[in-house]
């Protein structure tokens, strides 16, 4: 086996587990710091950023973003750990995993540079359709484009290249799972059924992402001794 991609795995793995626990963290620091926002308008947004602190919030969206970049390293490295039959769908789960990469990365930089540094200017001409906080912008469309589409391709491609020993089935089982979550929000997000959404992007897909990550550390660990 290649030292290099077990290491590049096991480390891939462990930062995309720690980046979503900052992300839950920052999630629940925002409801404990801040009172809750409910989308209304574009000045009521811009007036709850300006007087509330947004710190927590800017760390969850980077957390997103260093994940996704390390999402793409780990499906690289399991590709040298699976079969050569079931390599092409590891190869598949790499395409869609950049395409995750790339929609919630445009995202979330936007949020942190662009949005945050217009409403620190008083600047909000033609902003709604880049601000995540309203639901059906473009920028929240594209978003969850990458988090249910992309991400639950990439899961799924990724998920049956998984065979052997009850490690590999339960990685498999992971994946796949994380995958259907990740369609069902999909379902959710297009036909605006909120607690669906929420329960599968907020609950759901926090639990399967940390079995994964934490199975995927046994395997890799288990897989190459890592120094």
């Amino acid at each position: 086996m290649n030292k290099i991609s077990a290491k590049l795995g096991f480390w891939s793995a462990f930062i995309c587990l720690l980046t979503f626990i900052l992300y839950m963290v920052g999630f629940m620091a925002i409801l404990i710091v801040n009172p809750p926002f409910v989308w209304t308008n574009l000045e009521d947004f811009a007036e709850y950023a300006n007087t509330y602190n947004q710190f927590y919030k800017h760390m969850a969206e980077f957390s997103m973003l260093v994940s996704s970049v390390f999402f793409v390293i780990l499906i690289g490295a399991i590709f040298d750990f699976v079969s050569k039959s079931r390599k092409i769908l590891v190869r598949l789960s790499i395409h869609f995993a950049v395409a995750f990469s790339i929609t919630i990365s445009i995202n979330y930089f936007i949020q942190f540079t662009a949005v945050r540094l217009q409403i620190r200017e008083g600047i909000t001409e033609g902003l709604s359709q880049f601000v995540q906080s309203f639901p059906i912008s473009g920028v929240a469309a594209i978003n969850m484009l990458g988090w249910t589409v992309f991400f639950g391709l990439s899961s799924i491609f990724v998920g049956f290249a998984f065979s052997g020993g009850k490690l590999e089935k339960f990685i498999k089982f992971s994946f796949i799972a994380n995958a259907i979550n990740s369609f069902l929000g999909c379902i959710g997000y297009t036909f605006d059924i909120f607690a669906l959404t929420f329960f599968t992007m907020y609950l759901g897909m926090g639990f399967f992402v940390m079995l994964i990550m934490i199975s995927l550390m046994f395997y890799f660990k288990r897989s190459v001794s890592i120094s």
